[in-house]
């Protein structure tokens, strides 16, 4: 426009187009929609925005971008589930952006009567991050309260609680769309939370009262694993580094009798106090 605008009144839309309150602005539209074949440009607050050139500069864009998350992106073949989520992080951030591009070059299209420009790759994306994005919410969330439990003091450890919260998980995990159970972070997150389950009886077992020094040292033997008990910062994570599922049923049993073992000396004490109040009396036999 050759005119110098007016100041304008206020913004909308998300492309920033201003829109002012004056009859002369209402002529320059009409005469930039009638012109649609023409470049049309807009000023906004980062430059000037051009709705005809999106059909051949926006492309090249989305297209590098379809590229380099083919080829880089959180998908790849073999990658680690902790690294294939920080890789997620920044692709999503990167497609964050392009789609807002996208939307206000849509509602440009839209105002102004041009053909609309499909980008079936961007949506096809769009439809795996969001799957994705379900998937290693619950994996980062599994993997921080795991962390979590590892700083545990020993001597503090419900297993009652961590029981609810892995309920909780395997929840989640039930509901994810059958699509991604086929990926390998579903795998690997499946794989911690059973692996949790399974330890967490044994937890209980070796938490007991009745677990004596006797009973640590046979499953250090049983492990090859040394267990400290004596140590006051004693944490979680330093029980569970010892191969403790390969060991399971051993561990069980020896974690069963020392409850047996309790059990009996509780009795035997019943036994002694009884007794140890009662007065007894000796007569001579006749004979």
């Amino acid at each position: 426009f050759s005119d110098t605008p007016p100041p304008p009144s206020h913004t909308s839309f998300p492309v920033s187009f201003y829109f002012y309150d004056s009859d002369y602005y209402c002529e320059k539209l009409s005469l930039v929609c009638i012109k649609k074949s023409q470049i049309v440009e807009f000023k906004t607050s980062k430059g000037n925005f051009d709705v005809q050139l999106y059909g051949k500069k926006n492309p090249v864009t989305v297209n590098n971008f379809i590229e380099d998350y083919n080829i880089n992106g959180p998908m790849q073949e073999g990658l680690d589930p902790k690294r294939a989520s920080d890789i997620l992080l920044m692709f999503q951030s990167t497609f964050d952006d392009l789609w807002k591009e996208h939307d206000g070059y849509t509602v440009g299209e839209e105002l102004f009567g041009l053909d609309h420009i499909e980008q079936p790759g961007l949506n096809v994306i769009k439809k795996e991050l969001n799957l994705l994005q379900r998937l290693y919410k619950l994996y980062n969330d599994v993997i921080e309260c795991v962390n979590g439990y590892y700083k545990i003091l020993w001597t503090q450890v419900d297993v009652e609680e961590i029981n609810i919260q892995l309920m909780e998980f395997g929840n989640r995990c039930r509901k994810l769309p059958k699509a991604l159970k086929e990926w390998p972070a579903f795998h690997s997150l499946k794989k911690t939370i059973d692996d949790f389950n399974e330890i967490c009886p044994i937890m209980e077992l070796m938490s007991s009262k009745a677990m004596k020094q006797r009973h640590w040292s046979r499953i250090e033997e049983i492990t090859k694993y040394k267990f400290d008990m004596e140590r006051t910062d004693l944490v979680l994570k330093y029980i569970l580094d010892a191969p403790l599922l390969v060991n399971k049923e051993e561990i069980e049993d020896v974690c069963t009798s020392a409850i047996k073992e309790k059990d009996i000396e509780a009795k035997l004490k019943g036994v002694t106090q009884e007794w140890s109040i009662q007065e007894l009396k000796f007569q001579t036999f006749k004979n």
